[in-house]
């Protein structure tokens, strides 16, 4: 699968994987960035039942997922 909807979901891991490190590195609450996932997995969901299956989850999980590796790879070098 490929598209733009795939490469979204990869922008959206690597931004939810930076505040992730942020918010631990911080000692805040993780439950925003965790809130975000779900909510994300469940609008997948309910698309895909919505649209009867014509939905490409395999490429939003894959670009989310990936994105959240390439994120805390990134994060890595982030000042402190």
């Amino acid at each position: 699968m490929i598209g733009a909807s795939g490469a979204a979901f990869g922008f959206f891991g690597i931004w939810n994987a930076w505040e992730f490190s942020l918010r631990r590195r911080l000692q805040m609450p993780l439950r925003p960035v965790l809130a975000t996932a779900a909510g994300l997995m469940l609008a997948n969901i309910a698309l895909f039942v919505f649209l009867g299956g014509g939905l490409a989850w395999e490429a939003h999980l894959g670009g989310y997922v990936m994105g959240w590796l390439a994120g805390l790879t990134f994060a890595r070098g982030l000042p402190r």
